[in-house]
């Protein structure tokens, strides 16, 4: 008899067991899956709307940098130049056969002098997400600067990739933590729902 008992104790105790992780299961799963799909939606609809963002700041600060052009002499252009350093934008003036204009400058704290440029300018202008300048990766965006129907030079802005990659890594850490934080807070309440149920359908 005493053996018996035990035996049904046993298999009481690995029933109960067995429905406790079902119950975690059932109940976890589901969070789990919405937070990682809710997760991953919103990383990539904020790197979308970052970077969106960014090539909408460069046109906008191209397109002005042009307009300056044709408004003012040469005289003023280095402390336009370099008004918006403080923002992390940089622009330059380019023209065929000499050194740009710019406020870019090397690790020395000179004035670089050459700024590629690799695609057909056209009427409108480019964006370009890799710009590579003096070893530095840089969102550009380049605008014509029009003179009587004709390209005389172009405006350029651009933006360190990196610092934007930085924003980017500092969101995705926040989701990260966000995430986690939800699975183990409702790990915790589906832990005791489930040990509960499990309880009560002994």
């Amino acid at each position: 008899m005493k053996k018996t008992k035990v035996k049904k104790q046993k298999t009481l105790k690995k029933q109960g067991c067995s429905l406790f992780l079902l119950l975690m299961l059932l109940a976890l799963a589901p969070v789990v899956l919405a937070t990682v799909i809710l997760s991953t939606t919103s990383l990539r609809l904020t790197r979308t709307n970052l970077e969106g963002s960014v090539q909408t700041t460069l046109h906008v600060t191209a397109d002005n940098l042009a307009k300056y052009c044709k408004e003012n002499d040469a005289s003023g252009y280095y402390e336009y130049l370099d008004s918006l350093k403080e923002e992390g934008l940089e622009m330059a003036i380019l023209a065929d056969g000499i050194p740009a204009t710019t406020s870019i400058k090397n690790e020395n704290d000179y004035r670089i002098r050459e700024i590629p440029m690799d695609q057909d300018l056209g009427t409108e202008g480019y964006y370009d997400k890799n710009v590579v300048i003096e070893g530095n990766t840089y969102y550009g965006y380049y605008i014509p600067i029009m003179n009587n129907g004709q390209i005389t030079a172009v405006a350029f802005a651009a933006e360190r990739k990196n610092e934007i990659t930085d924003a980017l890594w500092e969101i995705e850490v926040v989701f990260m933590v966000c995430a986690v934080g939800m699975v183990i807070l409702f790990g915790v309440i589906c832990f005791f729902l489930s040990r509960a149920l499990s309880g009560k359908m002994k």
